[in-house]
């Protein structure tokens, strides 16, 4: 339901963490 969500934010902190 909310994985979009989760992986839209997983993809962010991932482009900052990098």
């Amino acid at each position: 339901m909310h994985l979009q969500l989760i992986k839209d934010n997983i993809h962010s902190v991932v482009i900052c963490y990098t």
